[in-house]
């Protein structure tokens, strides 16, 4: 049985936390670190712009002024806003599971061994069927192999591949801020910020929308960890 490390759940800043996930990916790429599984969350909250995302996608202005970081993650994908949420990364080798595979088998064990957490604790969530979208806002459409109940988002990730390792991280979202989200990013063309909040409500969610009352942060995180060492057949240390 393979062993992977595991890193707690940890908050530190934006440029921390990705200064964090280049590090593993690093060390995973050089072979001088164990394939590891972390969770963590943001303070202060933050905007994560994919690799090559241009920032003229945060409405500055208003970001400054509600004391939101912005920062760049070292994979793709669009604008993700943190705070109210569990972020997760995956790193390891490209030889070993769950990354021995192409691009799109890995996303889809990935966001499966997700699925399975979420149904131990109740939610009934799906993969969405492959798409060529790519959003501006990771939350406002649901492209390839991603998670959603009933067609809301509730997890967004993006992935960065190597020549020996591969990195991935996502965005589980807790609760949905649409009406926030709607003045921190700048609107698409003929949208008011009502209309844009009304958009990203009904195409995202957050999963204490679908979960018991009083479910505390720490039992997601053991089922998503019980799940991970199940579906994986690995041992977390």
């Amino acid at each position: 049985m393979s062993q992977w490390k595991y890193v707690g759940f940890t908050v530190a800043s934006g440029a921390v936390n990705m200064q964090t996930d280049q590090m593993f990916f690093s060390e995973c790429e050089k072979g001088t670190h164990a394939p590891v599984l972390r969770f963590y969350s943001w303070e202060p909250w933050c905007i994560s712009l994919g690799r090559n995302q241009p920032v003229s996608v945060v409405n500055h202005e208003a970001s400054r002024a509600l004391g939101i970081d912005v920062v760049h993650r070292i994979t793709g994908g669009g604008a993700v806003l943190h705070g109210d949420d569990i972020s997760y990364l995956v790193a390891g080798s490209r030889r070993e599971p769950p990354f021995d595979c192409s691009l799109e088998e890995s996303y889809f064990h990935l966001h499966s061994w997700l699925i399975n957490g979420f149904r131990d604790l109740g939610i009934k969530a799906e993969i969405g069927a492959c798409s060529n979208s790519q959003p501006d806002i990771c939350f406002s459409d649901i492209t390839a192999y991603e998670i959603h109940v009933k067609g809301r988002k509730i997890v967004g990730s993006s992935q960065r591949r190597g020549k020996k390792a591969v990195l991935q991280h996502g965005s589980i979202q807790l609760k949905a801020h649409s009406y926030f989200a709607s003045r921190i990013f700048n609107l698409p063309d003929c949208s008011s910020c009502d209309e844009f909040a009304e958009y990203l409500n009904s195409s995202s969610a957050g999963i204490y929308e679908f979960l018991p009352n009083g479910l505390a942060k720490i039992d997601i995180l053991k089922a998503l960890k019980r799940n991970f060492e199940t579906y994986f057949s690995i041992k977390l240390y």
